[in-house]
């Protein structure tokens, strides 16, 4: 009884993982108009600044609507990939970022998609958006009837693409936290969206034109991209997609969004996309705190069960998405009443049990991975004798 005690005693301090870090200091971004950091695993904002509510010009960032109405129009199959778009002449803008497309050219929805989310062309989002609902206009009434049906109140879209509109110079706008509403519905409800936004740059030699990858995280590990926006007055803005490469083991991938509105410069945009970046990736973890491949643990010392142990391993997986510096720990108890001599395959012979910071947050079954079998009077004397032959020979060969 006293063996069977110390067993359980190990059990649970080899099973007991704590995990010891001091929190990180505060998440930094440097004169920008609104910012939000987000984790999408446990939907939960890391940081943000105070006025993530206001409504403020949003610039290109205004194409992540033209791209959500586009994808759900994809999804519905009311629009398809393969669509040849004509280019007419009031697709073809004389300013702001443009792919300098020309009246009868054609191009398919796929690669005006891709266009549009890689280089923020303007005339080519004019295009899909005329494509979609027969007009630019009449786009830009679908944007403001969905902004209104997803609730975000004071957002307001003039056109497809982002700039001001002429001749009276206004512009479309949204509040930090309506962008990653938005967001967040574009990478769950189309998780192929990254089909468009991957794109390293875009190139048409016949028309002298390259351009780079517009996201100033473009090539990072974990990064799926997504939108950057300038004007004079939205400023510098980008909202990122991306997430932490797990190893399979302890860790899984982890997502984060960041949402920045009015950056005043390309390089504070660039330092602070960076900043949260980094700041995600070594400050939380999509931790593995129970797993069937990792959790297995085994019961020895069933002196008299023909089985040499009992593996055990839980019911059901865990993990969770949590700041390095929360403390875990995960214990594994046998059910006291337990009857070896009943165990079978696939039974329940205990709890594994996960706390954080103290606090229980899941249970879940532990499960037998064998069934146990009691020795005869028969299987005793086979061992008795083995063992003596063993020790017979041992002597012999000394």
């Amino acid at each position: 009884m006293h063996k069977f005690k110390r067993s359980i005693i190990s059990l649970l301090i080899a099973l007991m993982l704590f995990t010891n870090a001091s929190f990180a200091k505060d998440l930094e971004v440097k004169d920008t108009r609104a910012y939000m950091l987000y984790n999408v695993e446990t939907d939960s904002i890391i940081a943000s600044s105070a006025n993530i509510n206001e409504v403020v010009p949003i610039a290109s960032v205004s194409k992540l609507m033209t791209f959500y109405i586009a994808l759900n129009k994809l999804k519905s199959g009311e629009i398809h990939e393969s669509d040849e778009i004509e280019i007419k002449n009031e697709d073809c803008y004389p300013t702001g970022n443009r792919l300098g497309v020309k009246p009868g050219e054609k191009y398919t929805l796929h690669r005006m998609l891709e266009i549009m989310m890689t280089n923020s062309c303007n005339d080519v989002t004019a295009a899909i958006a005329r494509h979609i609902a027969g007009s630019e206009e009449a786009f830009v009434t679908m944007m403001n009837k969905k902004a209104k049906e997803l609730g975000y109140k004071g957002a307001i879209f003039y056109n497809a693409h982002g700039l001001p509109r002429l001749p009276d110079l206004k512009q479309n706008s949204m509040c930090a936290k309506d962008v990653l509403d938005l967001t967040k519905r574009i990478i769950k409800e189309h998780p192929n969206y990254i089909d468009y936004t991957m794109t390293e740059a875009i190139d048409y030699p016949e028309k002298d034109y390259h351009d780079d990858n517009t996201n100033p995280l473009f090539g990072r590990d974990g990064v799926t991209e997504l939108k950057t926006g300038t004007t004079r007055d939205a400023g510098f803005c980008f909202v990122a997609t991306f997430h932490s490469l797990g190893d399979g083991v302890k860790t899984e991938d982890n997502e984060f969004i960041f949402v920045m509105l009015g950056a005043k410069t390309k390089a504070l945009r660039e330092e602070n996309s960076a900043t949260a970046y980094e700041y995600a990736l070594e400050n939380y973890s999509k931790k593995i705190l129970l797993s069937k491949k990792s959790s297995k643990i085994a019961k020895y010392g069933l002196d008299d069960y023909k089985e040499e142990m009992l593996e055990i391993e839980p019911k059901e997986d865990f993990v969770r998405s949590l700041n390095n510096g929360i403390n875990t720990e995960t214990k594994f108890i046998m059910d006291a009443d337990l009857d070896y001599s009943r165990v079978k395959k696939d039974d329940k012979v205990g709890e594994y049990k996960v706390y954080i910071d103290g606090e229980e947050v899941f249970k879940t079954d532990a499960i037998a991975m064998n069934g146990l079998t009691k020795k005869t009077i028969f299987d005793r004397i086979y061992e008795f004798f083995m063992n003596v032959w063993s020790f017979d020979k041992v002597s012999t060969a000394k």
